[in-house]
C-alpha cells in the first residue's frame, strides 16, 4: 500500500541525532499493516569507512522496523556524480528519487516524508495503511505539530506504542497543536514532513527536481507541481496527527542562519508546469547501481566472523609493547593479528565485491589478507609485486605491477612492517629495528610514490572522483610517519591498532588558471598560483574564473568584495601588463577590494617602502607567512593547526605564533629559563614554551577553585602528557603565591588578561609586584587589542601600556618595563584585506582586523624589557 521515502547520512546533523532517527522509524513502523508496506532509508554520501546511518543505530530498531527497512546506499563515488555543483554533503532530490525508483511497484501510495516525525490516527485502532486505503486518488498534505526536545528526549526509542500513549496524554495537558497556514498548493508550513502522492504520478510528473542541490523548498516544489497535475491538495489533517521531533537546538546547515538556499521564485513560485522532461530519462539514476542493505538477522555479515575463522587465538591475555623514545621504529614489529582485527573494523563496510591492493614487504600478512577477503567474493586481493619479488605466490591473491593497483583496488593497504624473526637476528635487543639497520625497502617507498602520482592524476582527470579509502600499517612511531602524514590526511589512531586510515591529500593543480595578460605577467601570476595550497589554488580558480566570465565585471566584483582575499588579490597585481582590458580588470579588482574600500574609509597610511626584516613588537600581519624563520616558529606552535593558506589565515595563529617568534628572538627561551604565564584560556603556545624552557608556570586567571580540581587538570589535557615535568597549573589565587616564591625570566600575558590580575584601585602598586618578580633584563611579552582610528592611535589593555603616549610612559617607568621596538602605524594590502565587520567574524575564517564601526581593531603583541621601578614619591 505504501512506499515510506526518508534519507539521509551517518553523521551528527541536528540535535541528538540517532534517537530522532530511531523513535520515528519505528513509529512510523508501528502504523504500517500491510505485507507490502516498506520503509525506504536512502543513506547518501556516509563515509566508506563508516555504516550507514540505520546499520549505526540498529539496535535501537524494533523488529516491526527491521522487517519494512530497506536500505540504499549512495556511496560517495555515486554522490559526487551526481551533486551537480552542491556545496553540501546531502542531496535531497536525488536521493528521494533513487528511494521512488526502487519502490515496491505493487504499493499505491508513496510517502515522503523526515526521520524527524511520528504519526498517529486520531481514531484509536486505525493505522496510516488503512486510512491511505479509503483516501481518493489525489496528493495530500499535514501540519506538524512541534515536540519540544525535553518531550521527545524523554521516550523510549524502543517502545512507540508508549511514545503513542505519552504524546496523546501531553496534547491533552499541553497546548501542543498549532496549525500553521501556507499558500493553497502547500496548505502548511513545513510541507515537506508528510507528503503523500500516487506513485504512478510521481513518476509521471518525473520526480524530484535534482537541479534544486541546496537548502529548502524541494517540498514546495514537488506541492506546486502535484497541485499543477491533480488541480487541488488534499489534507489528512481530520484522520492524522504529525508530530516533528524539533531538533534545531544545535541548528544543522539548513538551519543555519545565512544558509545557502534554492531560488524560490524559480523553483516555487514561477513553475507552470509539472514535468521536467530533461530528466525525464535520468531521474533516481536508474542505470546505477545502488546498494541495498538488509537490518534482518543473519541477512548480513562483516569482515570480523570471517577473520575470527583465519586467526589463532590469542596465546595469553595481553601483550606489551613501548612508545619510549628508545623504542622509536619498533612499531615496524607490530603483531598480524592485532594489526588485521582493526583492518577488518575499516573494511567491514566496503562495497560488495571490492577489491583490496597490498603494498607492502610482509607475505605473512599479505596471505591472512587475501585470505579474510577472499571470504566474500566477488572481493580479491590485488598485490604490488615489485616489494615481495622473490615470494613465492599467495593464494587467493594477484601479483600485479602498481599501476594495476592504482586503476582496479578500491582500499589501498601500504604496509612498512618487517618480518619480526628475521629483524631480531640482526639488530640489538633493546630496539630490534635499531634506527637505520633495517629498511622495509626502498622498492616498497618507490611504490608509494608512484601510487600517489597516479591517484593524483585519477583525481584531476574527473571532479567526480573521489580518494579513495587508504590503511598504513606499521608507521605509527617510526621514521616512516613523517612520509605518510606528510602525503595522506590520516586519523590519529592509537598505536595499539597499528594502522592509520585516511585518503590521499589533494593534488597540486599544475596549470594554474592564468588570465591572457600576456607572457611574461601571466607566468608570473601561474607560479604564485601553483605555489598555494590547494584551499587557496580552489578558491583562486572560483573567482578568477567569475571574474573573466561576468558580463558586468564591477557588479561581479563588488557582490564578492568581501571574499576577494589576498589569493585573488595578489593574483591580479602579478597581472599589471600594459593592455587597456587586463588593466581595467586589475583596476577594478584593487578598487574594489577590502583593502582599498577599509583604506578610504579609515584614511589608512600607506605602508612603509621597506618592512622591517626583524619585527619584535608588532600588529599582526599576513605577510609574515611568506617569512622563513617566522613560519617555523609558527609550525613549532600550532603543529596541525598550521595553516600557510592565504585564505585561512587569521589572527588568532599569528598572535600565539608571534609570541613564541619574539621570546626566542629575545633570548627568552632556552634550558635554564622559567617563564610565568598569565592566561584565561587553553593557548596552545604555552605547550610550546614548556618544551623549550626549564620550567613553566601557568596560571588561569579565570580559574579560582582548588589546584587539585580536574577541572583544571581537564584544561591542561591538551600538554601535561607532553610536558608533565616541567609545567606547573596554577588557578587565578595562586598567582600572590607565586609572585612571593619565585623568581622568573619572562612572563606572558595573554589575550584580555592585563584587567583580571587584581581588582584593586592601585594598578601600579599591582604591576609592580608582577614585574618585579622577573630578573632585571628579563622580558615581558603582551598580547593584546590595538585601536586604530584614522591616524595611527593605539589603546591597550590599560594606559601605562600604550606606546606612543607620555601618560604611557610615565605609567611603563613607574612598574619599571622599557618597550622592545615599536608598533608600526601602518598596514599592508594583504592584512588589511583580512578585514571583517563584527558580525561575520569568524575565528574560521581569514581576518586580522575588525571593523567594529567606530572603530578599526587589531592584534598586537608587544615586548618589554624590565628595567626596576622609579622611586615613588
Amino acid at each position: 500500500m505504501i512506499s515510506v521515502i526518508v534519507y539521509g547520512r551517518n553523521d551528527s546533523y541536528g540535535y541528538n541525532l540517532h534517537k530522532r532517527v530511531a523513535l520515528s522509524l519505528n513509529c512510523i513502523a508501528e502504523v504500517l499493516t500491510s505485507d507490502d508496506d516498506e520503509i525506504i532509508f536512502v543513506d547518501c554520501n556516509t563515509a566508506e569507512t563508516f555504516p550507514t546511518l540505520p546499520e549505526a543505530l540498529g539496535d535501537t530498531l524494533t523488529d516491526a522496523t527491521k522487517r519494512r527497512l530497506r536500505v540504499l546506499r549512495i556511496r560517495p563515488d555515486c554522490f559526487e556524480r551526481h551533486r551537480n555543483g552542491s556545496r553540501f554533503s546531502l542531496l535531497e532530490s536525488f536521493s528521494r528519487n533513487v528511494g521512488i525508483r526502487r519502490s515496491n511497484p505493487r504499493n499505491r501510495w508513496v510517502l515522503s516524508t523526515n526521520t524527524d516525525m511520528i504519526f498517529m490516527a486520531r481514531q484509536a485502532g486505525r493505522s496510516l495503511t488503512s486510512i491511505c486505503a479509503s483516501l481518493p486518488d489525489g496528493f495530500y498534505e499535514l501540519p506538524r505539530f512541534e515536540l519540544p526536545v525535553s518531550l521527545w528526549e524523554a521516550f523510549d526509542r524502543k517502545d512507540p506504542g508508549a511514545a503513542f500513549s505519552r504524546i496523546d496524554d501531553w496534547r491533552r495537558r499541553l497546548p501542543l497543536h498549532e496549525v500553521v497556514n501556507a499558500l493553497p498548493f502547500v496548505l502548511y508550513d513545513g510541507p515537506g514532513d508528510f507528503q503523500l502522492m500516487l506513485r504512478r504520478q510521481i513518476f509521471e510528473i518525473d520526480g524530484f527536481p535534482e537541479e534544486m542541490v541546496h537548502g529548502w523548498h524541494v517540498d514546495s516544489n514537488i506541492a506546486k507541481r502535484l497541485w499543477l497535475h491533480n488541480g487541488s491538495t488534499g489534507t489528512v489533517l481530520d484522520q492524522v496527527f504529525g508530530y516533528h521531533c524539533e531538533h534545531t537546538r544545535d541548528a544543522g546547515v539548513a538551519h543555519a542562519s545565512g544558509g545557502l538556499q534554492n531560488d524560490a521564485d524559480k523553483w516555487v513560485f514561477s513553475v507552470e508546469t509539472p514535468y521536467l522532461p530533461d530528466q525525464r530519462e535520468t531521474w533516481g539514476a536508474p542505470d546505477e547501481f545502488i546498494e541495498e542493505l538488509s537490518l534482518r538477522e543473519g541477512e548480513r555479515s562483516g569482515w570480523l566472523p570471517e577473520l575470527a575463522r583465519i586467526l589463532p587465538p590469542p596465546e595469553a591475555p595481553y601483550i606489551e609493547s613501548w612508545t619510549r623514545p628508545e623504542d622509536y621504529n619498533t612499531g615496524l614489529l607490530y603483531d598480524d593479528g592485532r594489526a588485521l582485527v582493526h583492518l577488518a573494523d575499516i573494511l567491514q563496510h566496503a562495497r560488495p565485491g571490492a577489491s583490496v591492493g597490498y603494498i607492502g614487504t610482509k607475505p605473512s600478512i599479505c596471505a591472512r589478507i587475501a585470505a579474510m577477503v577472499g571470504q566474500r567474493p566477488p572481493a580479491r586481493l590485488l598485490y604490488a609485486e615489485d616489494p615481495l619479488e622473490g615470494v613465492g605466490p599467495i593464494a587467493a591473491a594477484e601479483p600485479c605491477p602498481i599501476e594495476r593497483i592504482a586503476e582496479a583496488a578500491d582500499i589501498i593497504v601500504f604496509d612498512v612492517g618487517v618480518d619480526a624473526e628475521a629483524s631480531r637476528r640482526r639488530a640489538s635487543a633493546r630496539n630490534p629495528i635499531g634506527g637505520n639497520r633495517t629498511d622495509p625497502s626502498e622498492r616498497l617507498m618507490r611504490c608509494a610514490d608512484r601510487w600517489i602520482s597516479l591517484e593524483h592524476e585519477r583525481l584531476l582527470r574527473s571532479k567526480a572522483e573521489v580518494p579513495r579509502t587508504v590503511v598504513v600499517l606499521g608507521s605509527q612511531n617510526t621514521r616512516f610517519e613523517t612520509f605518510f602524514i606528510r602525503n595522506f590526511s590520516l586519523k590519529l589512531t592509537p598505536f595499539a591498532c597499528h594502522l592509520r586510515h585516511g585518503v590521499v591529500k589533494p593534488p597540486r593543480i599544475e596549470h594554474a588558471p592564468k588570465v591572457d595578460a600576456g607572457q611574461a605577467h601571466a607566468d608570473r601570476a601561474g607560479a604564485f598560483a601553483e605555489s598555494l595550497a590547494e584551499h587557496d589554488r580552489a578558491h583562486l580558480m572560483r573567482l578568477v574564473e567569475g571574474v573573466n566570465t561576468a558580463e558586468d565585471i564591477p557588479a561581479f566584483l563588488r557582490k564578492n568584495a568581501a571574499v576577494l582575499h589576498p589569493t585573488v588579490w595578489k593574483y591580479f597585481q602579478l597581472q599589471l601588463p600594459d593592455m587597456d582590458e587586463k588593466v581595467r580588470l586589475a583596476r577594478a579588482v584593487r578598487d574594489l577590494s577590502t583593502a582599498s574600500l577599509m583604506r578610504r574609509k579609515w584614511e589608512l597610511p600607506l605602508p612603509d617602502a621597506q618592512r622591517p626584516s626583524d619585527r619584535i613588537s608588532a600588529t599582526c600581519s599576513s605577510l609574515d607567512w611568506d617569512d622563513a624563520d617566522w613560519r617555523s616558529s609558527a609550525r613549532l606552535v600550532l603543529e596541525e593547526e598550521f595553516i600557510e593558506d592565504y585564505c585561512m589565515r587569521h589572527r588568532n595563529h599569528w598572535e600565539n605564533a608571534h609570541l613564541f617568534h619574539g621570546l626566542s628572538k629575545l633570548g627568552a627561551l632556552g634550558p635554564n629559563v622559567r617563564v610565568l604565564y598569565l592566561t584565561g584560556r587553553d593557548d596552545p603556545v604555552c605547550w610550546t614554551i614548556a618544551k623549550s624552557v626549564s620550567a613553566i608556570d601557568i596560571v588561569d586567571l579565570g580559574y579560582q577553585g582548588d589546584p587539585a580540581d580536574p577541572a583544571l587538570r581537564k584544561w591542561a589535557s591538551r600538554g601535561l602528557h607532553r610536558q608533565a615535568d616541567n609545567l606547573r597549573l596554577f588557578p587565578g589565587k595562586a598567582l600572590g603565591w607565586l609572585l612571593g616564591n619565585n623568581r622568573y625570566h619572562a612572563v606572558v600575558l595573554s589575550q584580555g588578561v592585563v584587567n583580571r590580575i587584581t581588582c584593586a584601585d592601585d594598578k601600579v602598586a599591582d604591576f609592580v609586584r608582577l614585574f618585579g618578580a622577573v630578573a632585571p633584563g628579563g622580558v615581558v611579552g603582551l598580547i593584546t587589542d590595538v585601536v586604530l582610528k584614522g591616524e595611527f592611535a593605539p589603546s591597550l589593555d590599560v594606559g601605562f601600556f600604550t606606546p606612543g603616549s607620555d601618560s604611557g610612559t610615565r605609567w611603563r617607568r613607574a612598574v619599571g618595563l622599557s618597550q622592545i621596538g615599536s608598533l608600526s602605524p601602518t598596514i599592508d594590502d594583504e592584512t588589511l584585506q583580512g578585514c571583517v565587520t563584527q558580525a561575520t567574524m569568524n575565528s574560521q575564517r581569514p581576518f586580522f582586523l575588525v571593523d567594529a564601526g567606530g572603530a578599526l581593531i587589531t592584534s598586537a603583541v608587544v615586548f618589554f624589557r624590565t628595567v626596576g621601578p622609579e622611586a615613588r614619591g
